[in-house]
């Protein structure tokens, strides 16, 4: 029984915003390199009837964007409040409704992401510097959200993987 990695975490806010900035344009990269020349078919593959297509593994990520950042700023206007909608139905139709196209899923979260990253350079100076309420924040979002897109980038993987073997050119 070893102990926990600590994650190294960045010192204020402003520092915490240039992570997440450097770190969105690596996932970012990522992402634009497995949906280049994905078909409109291929985007709506789903391996199975109850799983996500790659179009609503981008609605989800989008979802899950707008729901850490409303958390973060809960945190730091100290209302300890969450609401994480970002798996749910509902949700994912609704933002696959305002962004039908799998571009404009993939602009809406660079445009989710890049909010994000300001809110992060926005935090009040004394919420930053309060570390019991500053570096949980932090950790969570530096060892937390690299994971969640490793998992989703793998899941869109597999899903153009599987959507091709069916349907090879």
């Amino acid at each position: 029984l070893s102990g926990r990695r600590v994650p190294e975490i960045p010192p204020n806010a402003q520092a915490l915003s240039e992570y997440m900035s450097t770190f969105y344009k690596s996932a970012n990269a990522q992402l634009r390199e497995l949906i280049e020349d994905v078909s409109p078919e291929e985007a709506e593959f789903r391996p199975a009837p109850a799983e996500w297509s790659t179009k609503d593994v981008f609605a989800h990520l989008i979802a899950s964007e707008r729901d850490t950042y409303t958390w973060v700023v809960g945190h730091a206007l100290g209302q300890h409040r969450m609401a994480y909608t970002s798996n749910a139905a509902l949700r994912i139709k609704s933002i696959r409704h305002s962004m039908p196209e799998l571009p404009a899923l993939f602009d809406g979260l660079q445009a989710a992401q890049e909010e994000g990253v300001a809110v992060l350079s926005e935090l009040p100076p004394e919420f930053a510097a309060r570390k019991s309420s500053f570096v949980p924040l932090a950790a969570e979002l530096v060892e937390g959200t690299p994971h969640h897109y490793k998992d989703h980038i793998g899941q869109i993987d597999e899903n153009l993987t599987a959507a091709r073997a069916q349907n090879p050119a």
